[in-house]
């Protein structure tokens, strides 16, 4: 079954835009984000936000929700020489 995604128009301070579905607690506001449309699969979701920007990245609460073990973390727009590093604080979409 499809469903609507968003992607953040502005990039968080990693510089990844971040990918949601609807209903997720943390899409930004109507003038804060791209709609998408329905999209049958993350996967296709995170193509369509490639398309307008290169880092675009699944938001860490949807992932759940989606069970984003179906795309590969590898091909998720993260640059992989500026990995960040984990300090124990909350990670926030």
């Amino acid at each position: 079954m499809a469903n609507l995604y968003f992607v953040d128009r502005y990039p968080q301070v990693d510089g990844l835009h971040k990918v949601h579905a609807d209903g997720c607690t943390l899409v930004p506001e109507e003038e804060d984000r791209l709609n998408l449309g329905f999209h049958d699969t993350p996967q296709s979701a995170l193509k369509g936000a490639r398309l307008y920007y290169a880092r675009a990245h699944p938001c860490f609460y949807c992932a759940r929700t989606w069970h984003f073990g179906l795309v590969d973390s590898t091909d998720w727009g993260r640059d992989e020489s500026a990995q960040p590093q984990w300090n124990g604080a909350q990670i926030s979409c």
